[in-house]
């Protein structure tokens, strides 16, 4: 989930980080898969990414990094910064599936670098009332604030099937911050179109247009993502994925911060 970039420090930082991130990422979240790979499993929950619903199926746990919507996350957040010291962020998250077509969620993030700072949780919420060719829900979002505001979301994702392998995610949603001074309303649309070039590799572009400060400022994030579904005895294990994210390509020091994102979901059958 989309939040603003963390706060610039003053020490330098090394483009080299970029690859070394990546790798201790996903070398980290590769461990925690393999410890729990024994009692995680799930069959309701299709193989090929770009066949699954909006929800995770009823009664599956899901293990991750906080809601898909309106720019999916990871567990770890690497922001590097060209000219600044990095900031280093975890998400602990998990989301159930309620119903067939119900899924709640619940995310808390941690700041690890440049210093220790618990950030604000997030409870979420996916409905899907559509399936077909085009799969179309109601997503919710309530960040709550143990400091700072509070933040609310709600929009309209869809999925639209335009192959067997290509799938294109998209939708709009409004962002309502409630500080003490001035409430605003801000839009979030996204659009990414996941391919599954073999039935267990996934990758494909993402982008979106996200305004702040009540439509006073447009931000437009770019990025690539990249995954890989690892599946055991017939069922899902999990994904473990990567992206690469300019946070804002319209902002004058573009590509200043990237941002690296390291996931690694879990499914259960409960």
């Amino acid at each position: 989930m989309l939040t603003r970039r963390p706060a610039r420090c003053a020490r330098p930082s090394a483009g080299a980080r970029l690859g070394r991130s990546l790798f201790a990422g996903a070398a980290a979240l590769s461990v925690l898969l393999l410890s729990l790979s024994a009692a995680a499993q799930t069959r309701a929950w299709p193989m090929r990414h770009v066949d699954r619903d909006l929800a995770v199926p009823r009664h599956t746990l899901r293990l991750d990094g906080g809601p898909r919507w309106p720019l999916p996350s990871g567990q770890l957040s690497h922001y590097v910064h060209r000219d600044a010291d990095d900031a280093l962020l975890l998400r602990v998250g998990a989301s159930f599936g309620i119903t067939e077509n119900l899924e709640l969620g619940f995310v808390q993030p941690l700041l690890l670098h440049p210093e220790g700072d618990l950030q604000n949780p997030t409870f979420h919420g996916t409905y899907q009332f559509g399936r077909g060719t085009v799969d179309v829900g109601v997503f919710w979002g309530v960040g709550i604030p143990y400091e700072g505001h509070l933040v609310l979301r709600g929009g309209i994702p869809l999925y639209i099937h335009a192959g067997e392998r290509v799938r294109l995610d998209l939708g709009a949603f409004l962002r309502s911050e409630f500080p003490q001074d001035n409430t605003t309303v801000d839009l979030e649309v996204p659009f990414l179109v996941p391919i599954n070039v073999t039935p267990q590799v996934f990758l494909g572009p993402e982008v979106a247009m996200i305004t702040w400060g009540g439509f006073e400022d447009v931000a437009v994030p770019v990025g690539f993502f990249v995954g890989y579904t690892i599946v055991t005895g017939g069922g899902t294990l999990g994904d473990i994925s990567g992206r690469i994210r300019e946070t804002d390509v319209r902002s004058p020091r573009a590509f200043d911060q990237v941002e690296l994102l390291v996931a690694a979901d879990l499914f259960f059958d409960l």
